[in-house]
């Protein structure tokens, strides 16, 4: 059973597609299980999206979860942590985000607080804490780190030590 239909709308699958006009998607779980450009039987709960454009999530390739919340992200009520979630992806659309250098402590208990749904979020990827050479964290990721977590970024000196970072990150969920 659908837990949503939405009829009547103009559904654009993919970049260059031509509009669907009059579409019907069916979703369960919040998850799309059904395209019709016509009817389908009425299941659940029903939207008439006359006028409306449904497109494809959106990818946010560019982010980093470095905000005073996110360090809580293990811990802090799911109610806290959420209108944060809803702002800064799910209001814009973002169903997957990169999150490009971040404490992975922090990415990881977010993911998994949404890969449980205990969180509403998108779907998360984790380049890790990133990697730098000796002595070049840059001045505005040198100001606005913790000293403690300053000393985790990896600044290796030559190939070994950077395919250590490499392998450290993936184990840390990279």
């Amino acid at each position: 059973m659908a837990d949503l239909t939405i009829r009547n709308a103009t559904l654009i699958t993919e970049p260059g597609a031509s509009p669907l006009p009059g579409a019907a998607l069916e979703m369960r779980s919040g998850v799309i299980t059904r395209i019709s450009q016509g009817a389908l039987p009425t299941q659940g709960e029903e939207y008439d999206a006359a006028g409306s454009v449904v497109v494809p999530g959106f990818w946010n390739c560019h982010v980093h979860l470095t905000e005073p919340q996110w360090a809580r992200a293990a811990k802090a009520p799911a109610g806290a942590l959420q209108p944060d979630l809803d702002g800064m992806f799910l209001a814009r659309g973002f169903t997957a985000a990169v999150d490009l250098g971040s404490d992975p402590r922090s990415t990881n208990a977010v993911k998994a607080r949404v890969a449980s749904g205990e969180l509403a979020g998108p779907r998360l990827l984790s380049a890790g804490a990133g990697i730098y050479p000796p002595r070049g964290l840059p001045f505005y990721v040198r100001d606005e780190i913790p000293r403690y977590v300053r000393m985790m970024i990896p600044q290796p000196r030559g190939a070994t030590g950077a395919r250590m970072a490499v392998r450290r990150s993936q184990r840390n969920g990279a």
